[in-house]
Formats: structure tokens, C-alpha cells, sequence
């Protein structure tokens, strides 16, 4: 127990008791606050995270459209391999020209297949980004919550001590409060004084 319960507690230790509290309570607040801060920057980089996931999951779906696109052209020519249906033509231009063509067609697929798995990382990726920095932003949250509570509790400690005290005890109580505000006051004066 405490003051009037604790009579080995005097009124300068009751003062000093509470003063610790205060401040351990203020210090809790700070740091909660400092984590707060800590929280808005984590959920901005979180939504940065999340507009550039949507944005590759727009991109690795053109794409995979446009790979589609090739696999049904494919199937529409029945099935034959472009190259095969290239050694039936009956003429040596077009022979030729088709087999420049089918060159660069391959060239754009195989391409286009390296880009959709390129992207496809890279939307990985950042999903796994975007999960360490959700787990982080709880991790800080959890974090300013605990030091929430704990500047809670040193003033309801503070506040219980306080309340144990009899009136006569509080009135000595304030007047100690007044002549240490007086003492601070003396001394930010005397500091802040000119030299002569």
C-alpha cells in the first residue's frame, strides 16, 4: 500500500513517487507517440506497396492476353506448327518472306513470355513486400498500444497514490508543489539573469 495506507511513506516521498510516475507515464506517451508516427509511415509505404501491385497485376494481364492471343492462333491454324505450314508454300519468295516473318513472330513471343514471367516475379514480390510491411505495421501498432497502456497505468497508479491521502496530506502535498514551482521558477530567473 501507499500513502495513508503506508505510513512509512512521508509527504516529500508520496511527491516524489508521484513525480516518477508522471514522468515514466510521459515518457510512455512519447514513445507511443514516436511509434505512431512510425505507424503513418509504414501504412503510406503499405499503400504505395498496394498501387503498384494492382498496377503489375493490370500489366502481367495485358500480357497474359496477349500470350492467349498467340496459343488461339495457334489452334485456329489447326494445330500445325507455323514453321511446318512454311515448308509447304510453293514458292521460294514467299518461302523466304514467311521464314522472316516466322522469325520475328518467335522473337515477339519468346519476348512476350520472358516479359509475363519477369512479371510475374516481380508482382511476387512485392506481395512479399507487402506482407513483411503488413506484419511491420502490426508489429508498430502492437508496439504503440503497449506503451499506451503503459502510460495508463503509471497515471492511474499516480492517481490511486494521490487518492489515498487525507486531506491534510494533500494540502502539504500542493503546498510542496508550489515552493518546488517557485524554487524552478528562482533558478530560471537567477540562469536567465545578466551578467555584471
Amino acid at each position: 500500500g501507499t500513502g495513508a495506507a503506508d505510513p512509512d511513506l512521508s509527504i516529500e516521498e508520496v511527491q516524489q513517487r508521484v513525480d516518477a510516475l508522471y514522468e515514466e507515464a510521459e515518457a510512455a506517451t512519447e514513445r507511443a507517440h514516436t511509434i505512431a508516427l512510425e505507424v503513418d509511415d509504414a501504412r503510406a509505404r503499405l499503400e504505395r506497396i498496394r498501387e503498384d501491385i494492382a498496377r503489375q497485376e493490370r500489366d502481367f494481364e495485358k500480357l497474359h492476353q496477349v500470350i492467349a492471343d498467340v496459343a488461339a492462333d495457334m489452334y485456329a491454324s489447326g494445330g500445325i506448327d507455323p514453321s511446318m505450314q512454311m515448308m509447304f508454300s510453293t514458292e521460294p519468295q514467299d518461302f523466304l518472306l514467311q521464314a522472316q516473318s516466322l522469325d520475328q513472330v518467335m522473337r515477339s513471343q519468346d519476348a512476350d513470355l520472358r516479359r509475363a514471367e519477369t512479371a510475374a516475379l516481380a508482382l511476387e514480390q512485392a506481395k512479399v513486400r507487402a506482407d513483411q510491411e503488413l506484419a511491420r505495421l502490426r508489429e508498430l501498432e502492437a508496439e504503440a498500444q503497449k506503451e499506451k497502456d503503459h502510460a495508463d497505468a503509471k497515471l492511474a497508479e499516480a492517481q490511486e497514490l494521490l487518492s489515498r491521502l487525507k486531506r491534510e496530506e494533500r494540502e502539504r502535498l500542493a503546498e510542496l508543489q508550489a515552493e518546488r514551482a517557485d524554487a524552478a521558477a528562482a533558478t530560471a530567473r537567477n540562469y536567465n539573469a545578466p551578467a555584471i
